[in-house]
């Protein structure tokens, strides 16, 4: 079995899988809603599945349309944790994700269990956690 979570935006889904992709290394395919159905081209540019994908990770992302009668969602806390055996390179991610972060919460650094450890939100309000050196039971999973 694999398990994944969803990044859900309010109208980005399109912007971020693009830019998840170029800062990862990945590629990226959309669906959008319009193109599910016809009858759901109101939803015009809105993207049902976004997936970003990369040798060892997959992100899945979609737009909150609120479907169903419902009322828009507000689009909760996202939090992704990135493991790297390599340090230079969760470095190299953090530099990226830095330059147009909305917050830096804990600065790239060494800590206590890890080599190095950084929290940061980005420009689409995900948080990344990024560590490096992390024990081998956690780098294996």
């Amino acid at each position: 079995m694999k398990l994944f979570n969803s990044l859900i935006f309010n109208g980005q889904a399109e912007e971020a899988a693009k830019y998840y992709a170029n800062i990862l290394g990945g590629e990226y395919s959309i669906v959008k809603y319009r193109d599910i159905l016809p009858e759901m081209s109101q939803f015009g540019n809105f993207v049902a599945r976004a997936i970003v994908k990369g040798d060892e990770f997959c992100l899945i992302m979609r737009d909150n349309i609120g479907l169903l009668n419902q009322p828009l969602l507000e689009v909760g806390y996202k939090h992704i944790t990135v493991l790297f055996e390599d340090e230079e390179k969760s470095k190299l991610l953090y530099d990226v994700l830095y330059k147009e972060a909305k917050r830096i919460d804990i600065k790239f650094g060494c800590v206590s269990f890890a080599k190095a450890y950084g929290q940061i939100v980005d420009k689409y309000n995900v948080c990344w956690e990024i560590v490096s050196g992390v024990s081998s039971e956690l780098q294996h999973m």
